[in-house]
């Protein structure tokens, strides 16, 4: 049976007829009755052509592997699947699939506004992990054979893919003991053997003296919502980086952040702690097949997702190297 995506086609008209005028996700949910009761099963489509068939389904998680609304909450915010007990996110350029325990043990996400907020897979960290994933599919060099160090790894996705995508030694770090917990658990659980660390590692060049110059690559996502953090998140980087190491660093924005104007900030701590932002034109990108790491994640989202990140203010990918 061939489904059709009403509000994929509704937004489509509307903004033809008028710039800027619906997402596709502001359609159905205004017309939530209207689409649930007339069109039913039709009515609504999930990227894989899956139908979402009751009520509860616009608030749900119809694929745990791609992004999903967030909601403000007091102290933070909440996404639709952050409240599953386990998510599941199959790589592409390595033939398994990792899953993931999350800690709000179905309590509405009310506990992440008193420091639990690392305790299930934010977009961020999923759009990083999707990153990472096509990065190893175009140059598996990137990560083969490399020591790599997530800062803020949460519950360890990007960690665990990294060390399934051929990194030699991959140090997972978090300053929350709650979180390094549920990390270790989802280490055992799908990368047992594989060379994973994990490390508490409050941010600062004292603390992060146990990796001075041990790391070929650090990566991160949503790490710098806080102002007042960005000089020791930028020591911590230079500290553990050997000379000519990179940072692989995602964020996205949300409702009353601005991400632009935070990447700029932290750029320039970053640059006075003895790190420079590279591009495509520079000698020293170490990508050559991928010009663009915006583009290669803009051409991995679907329509949906695209209309999450429009909403939220969209997403930055910077890569730093080390001088």
């Amino acid at each position: 049976m061939k489904y059709f995506d009403i509000g994929y086609f509704c937004s489509t008209i509307c903004n033809l007829l008028i710039p800027n005028c619906m997402t596709r996700l502001e359609f159905l949910e205004e017309n939530r009755a209207f689409v649930l009761m007339n069109l039913g099963p039709i009515g609504v489509m999930n990227d894989q052509g899956a139908s979402l068939e009751n009520k509860n389904t616009l608030d749900s998680c119809p694929n745990p592997s791609y992004l999903s609304p967030e909601t403000q909450i007091p102290g933070s915010y909440i996404s639709s699947c952050a409240d599953l007990s386990q998510r599941v996110y199959k790589l592409s350029s390595v033939p398994l699939s990792i899953s993931i325990s999350q800690g709000l043990n179905g309590d509405g996400g009310q506990s992440t506004s008193t420091g639990r907020t690392g305790v299930f897979v934010w977009n961020s960290g999923l759009l990083l992990t999707r990153l990472l994933d096509k990065i190893n599919e175009r140059d598996s060099s990137f990560l083969r054979g490399r020591t790599v160090l997530e800062l803020g790894m949460g519950v360890g996705l990007s960690s665990i893919a990294v060390a399934k995508m051929g990194a030699g030694k991959v140090i997972a770090t978090d300053g929350n003991e709650e979180v390094l917990q549920l990390a270790r658990e989802n280490i055992k659980k799908n990368a047992e053997g594989d060379n994973i660390q994990v490390q508490k590692l409050m941010w600062g060049m004292l603390n992060a003296m146990d990796f001075y110059d041990e790391v070929d690559v650090v990566i991160g996502s949503d790490l710098t919502y806080n102002s007042g953090t960005w000089k020791l998140l930028a020591e911590t980087v230079s500290t553990v980086l050997k000379p000519g190491g990179l940072f692989l660093y995602l964020s996205l924005g949300h409702a009353g952040f601005n991400v632009t104007g935070e990447i700029a900030g932290f750029l320039n701590v970053a640059v006075s702690e003895g790190m420079k932002v590279l591009t495509k034109d520079d000698g020293n990108w170490p990508l050559p097949n991928i010009p663009s790491l915006g583009d290669l994640l803009e051409a991995n989202l679907n329509y949906d997702e695209k209309d999450i990140l429009r909403l939220t203010g969209g997403v930055k990918v910077i890569m730093m190297q080390k001088k």
